[in-house]
C-alpha cells in the first residue's frame, strides 16, 4: 500500500466542506456515458452553498433509496459508519451532515493554526481488495502514527479505479485541547506506517522510502530512482505530455545505472550515453543539470533527478568533471509535444499524433476566436419602447394643446406606467431567453472539454484520442472481460462502420459498438475488448477492426477458448481478404493461424450455410 499527500490550498483557506463533499459524493459525470451532440460538459458548482445543499441531498436521497443506504451505525469506538451510494464512509463526528461545520468550528478555537484541513490518501494494489473493516482500521493506525489520534476525521472508500482508495479528511486542531498537531515529515511517517500495516495484515509490499529487510523489519531504503518533481508529475497528468525527467529516465536510466555500479565510471561514457538520447551533461550552478540538445528553451533537469549518485561527488574517482567536447547527432530527441499515453508507440506515430492534438488544439482556438455571443438586442428593444413612449408623449401634446392641463398630465402618468410595464416584462422574457440559451449552452463558449466531446461525437480521431488521454490519467476500470484483442500503445482509429453495428463514443474516449441495442465491442484504443466473443459477428468487427490500426502489434489475451475462436476468425479473415491481411506477433498464436489456413487451403471445403449469415460476406470497414 501507499500514502499520498495532495497539495493544499496556498493561502491557507482549505475548506472542510469541500474536502468532505469531494471525498463522500460520486455524481459525478460517468466516464461510461455515451456523448451525444449539443450535449455540454459541466461541472458542478463549487461554492460552499452548493457543496452543503448537494451532501446533505445526497445523504437524503440515499435514505430514500433504501436498502441499508444513508443510515448511520454506531460502531463500538464510539465512531459512526454510513454508506452513501455505494461509498462507505466513517467519521467521528455527531453525523455526516454536520461534519464539516463541527470540524470548521473546532478549528477556529485555534486562531494560529492557519491550516487547520489535512488530506492523505491510502491505496492498495489492483489484486488487493481488504474489506472495510481493515481499510478504517489501516485509517485509525496512520492518525496514530500522524499524532491525530482523536482528532475530527472522515475517511470514504472509493473503489471506483482499479485501486482500492481511501480519502481520509481530518482536522489537524484536537477537539479536546484545541492544539493544532505538528505535521512535519508527514510523508516519511505516513510510508513507515504503510510498511507496518503491510507486515500487519499481510499485504504486499510497495516502494517507498521505507522497506521490510529480510528479517521482517522497517528500515529506510536507499533511493535508487527519485521520485518523479511534483511540476513534471502535474505536467504529465494535466496536459497528457512526456516532461523531461520521464523522458531522460526512459531512455537513459537503466544504462546510467549500471555504468555508476560499475567499476569503470568515466564522465565520457556517462556523456555518450546521454548524447545518444539528444541530452547533454553540463554545469549549472555548483552541481549538474541534464539539458536537451536540441530544445534550449527547454527548462533543464538535475542530474540527480536522473540517478541520486550522478552527481559532482563522482569526481572522486573520475577526476574532474569535463563538458564534452562535440555532440553527435542523434535520431532521438525530446519532443515535449508528445504524450504519455504514447509511449512504446514508433516514433513517427507519436510524432503524427502529438501534431494532430496540436491542431486540435489550434481548431478550438480558432473556435473561441470566431465565437460571438448570441445577441438579445437588450439595449434595442429599450430604446424602441422608450420610443414609443415619446412618440405617444408627442401625439398627447400635438393634440392637447387645447385641452385641460390635468388631462394632460394624466396622459402622461399613464404613458410611463405602461412603458414600465413593457420594461418589466421585456426583463421577464430576456431572462427566459438566457436561461433557455444557458440549458443549450450557446450562452457562452464551450469549454475545451466539451468542445472535444461534441468533435468526437462527428468521429474526429484526434478528439477521441484527447478523450482517451485524459481518461488514461484516471485509470478507470473498463469492461470485466477477458476476451481483448491487444494492439499497439495509443493505436487511435476513427469510427468504423459495418453493418448491423452502431457507434457510440462514451465520455472517457472509448467507441462501443452495439448490434441490435447490446455492446459487443469496445475500441480503447490500445485495446478491443470483445463482450460477447461467442457472437460471430462480433468476432469478425474486432479482427476486422484491428485490421484497420496500425499493425505494430496484434495479440488475443491468454482465455483458451477466445484465443483459439479468434485465431480460427484471423485465418478466416485472411482468406477473405487477403490484401488485408493481419500478423499475430505471438508464436503460438501464429502457429495455430498458420494450422488453420493450411487446413483450408488443403480441404477447400465450401463455405458452411451458417456463414453466409456472418457478416464476413458482405462487411466493410471504413474508418
Amino acid at each position: 500500500m501507499i500514502a499520498k499527500v495532495p497539495d493544499g490550498r496556498r493561502d491557507g483557506r482549505s475548506s472542510f466542506l469541500q474536502l468532505i463533499t469531494y471525498n463522500c459524493i460520486r455524481d459525478e459525470l460517468s466516464p461510461e456515458e455515451a456523448l451525444r451532440e449539443d450535449a455540454r460538459f459541466r461541472r458542478p458548482s463549487r461554492s460552499r452553498e452548493a457543496c452543503f445543499e448537494r451532501l446533505v441531498e445526497y445523504i437524503d436521497r440515499s435514505q430514500n433509496a433504501g436498502e441499508g443506504e444513508g443510515t448511520e451505525i454506531m460502531l463500538e469506538n464510539g465512531d459512526s459508519r454510513i454508506a452513501v451510494n455505494g461509498v462507505v464512509i466513517q467519521h467521528n463526528c455527531f453525523s455526516l451532515k454536520t461534519a464539516p461545520v463541527e470540524m470548521a468550528a473546532t478549528a477556529m478555537a485555534n486562531r494560529r493554526c492557519e491550516e487547520p484541513v489535512f488530506h492523505y490518501i491510502l491505496s492498495w494494489q489492483e489484486d488487493e481488495n481488504p474489506d472495510p473493516d481493515i481499510i478504517f482500521s489501516c485509517v485509525a493506525d496512520t492518525q496514530k502514527a500522524l499524532g491525530l489520534e482523536g482528532n475530527q476525521y472522515v475517511a470514504a472508500i472509493h473503489r471506483d479505479t482499479d485501486n482500492v482508495h481511501v480519502h481520509i479528511a481530518t482536522n489537524r486542531v484536537c477537539p479536546r485541547t484545541f492544539k493544532a498537531a505538528t505535521l512535519s515529515f508527514s510523508k516519511e511517517r505516513l510510508q513507515r506506517s504503510c510498511r507496518q500495516l503491510e507486515l500487519k495484515h499481510g499485504f504486499r509490499h510497495d516502494n517507498g522510502s521505507w522497506k521490510v529487510d529480510e528479517k521482517g523489519h522497517v528500515v529506510r531504503a536507499k533511493k535508487r530512482m527519485k521520485v518523479l518533481p511534483e511540476g513534471a508529475a502535474r505536467l504529465e497528468h494535466f496536459a497528457d505530455t512526456e516532461s523531461l525527467t520521464t523522458y531522460a529516465r526512459q531512455h537513459c536510466f537503466e544504462q546510467i545505472d549500471r555504468l555508476l555500479s560499475g567499476p569503470h565510471f568515466s564522465w565520457g561514457a556517462a556523456h555518450e550515453i546521454l548524447c545518444a538520447a539528444g541530452l547533454c551533461l553540463d554545469r549549472k550552478g555548483e552541481g549538474l543539470a541534464i539539458y536537451s540538445l536540441y530544445d534550449t528553451a527547454q527548462t533543464p533537469i538535475r542530474a540527480s533527478r536522473l540517478h541520486p549518485d550522478l552527481t559532482l561527488k563522482q569526481e572522486a574517482t573520475a577526476g574532474a568533471f569535463q563538458s564534452p567536447d562535440w555532440y553527435p547527432d542523434s535520431h532521438n530527441r525530446y519532443r515535449n509535444t508528445l504524450h504519455v499515453r504514447d509511449q512504446g508507440a514508433r516514433a513517427e506515430r507519436r510524432e503524427a499524433r502529438a501534431n494532430a492534438r496540436l491542431e486540435l488544439r489550434a481548431r478550438y482556438e480558432r473556435y473561441r476566436r470566431d465565437w460571438k455571443k448570441p445577441d438579445l438586442d437588450v439595449a434595442g428593444r429599450f430604446r424602441a419602447i422608450a420610443a414609443e413612449a415619446r412618440d405617444r408623449k408627442a401625439e398627447v401634446r400635438r393634440r392637447g394643446r387645447t385641452a385641460d392641463p390635468q388631462i394632460r398630465r394624466l396622459a402622461y402618468n399613464i404613458i410611463a406606467f405602461e412603458k414600465m410595464q413593457k420594461e418589466a416584462a421585456l426583463r421577464l422574457q430576456l431572462r427566459e431567453e438566457r436561461a433557455t440559451l444557458h440549458v443549450a449552452g450557446k450562452l457562452r463558449p464551450m469549454t475545451y472539454r466539451g468542445w472535444v466531446e461534441q468533435e468526437a461525437v462527428k468521429g474526429d480521431v484526434a478528439a477521441i484520442s484527447q478523450l482517451r488521454g485524459w481518461h488514461y490519467r484516471s485509470k478507470r476500470k473498463g469492461f470485466p472481460t477477458n476476451s481483448i484483442v491487444y494492439c499497439a500503445p495509443a493505436d487511435d482509429v476513427g469510427i468504423m462502420e459495418a453493418p448491423e453495428f452502431e457507434a457510440t463514443v462514451r465520455r472517457d474516449g472509448v467507441v462501443v459498438y452495439c448490434r441490435n441495442g447490446w455492446a459487443e465491442v469496445a475500441d480503447y484504443g490500445d485495446r478491443l475488448e470483445v463482450v460477447t466473443p461467442k457472437e460471430i459477428p462480433s468476432m469478425w468487427f474486432a479482427v476486422g477492426a484491428a485490421s484497420l490500426k496500425s499493425g505494430e502489434h496484434v495479440s488475443f489475451s491468454n482465455d483458451p477458448d477466445f484465443r483459439t475462436r479468434a485465431c480460427r476468425t484471423v485465418a478466416e479473415f485472411n482468406r477473405e481478404f487477403p490484401s488485408r491481411r493481419l500478423a499475430l506477433q505471438e508464436p503460438e498464436q501464429r502457429r495455430i493461424v498458420e494450422a488453420e489456413q493450411n487446413r483450408y487451403t488443403s480441404q477447400e471445403q465450401p463455405r458452411r450455410q451458417e456463414q453466409q449469415d456472418s457478416p464476413q460476406g458482405g462487411m466493410v470497414w471504413k474508418p
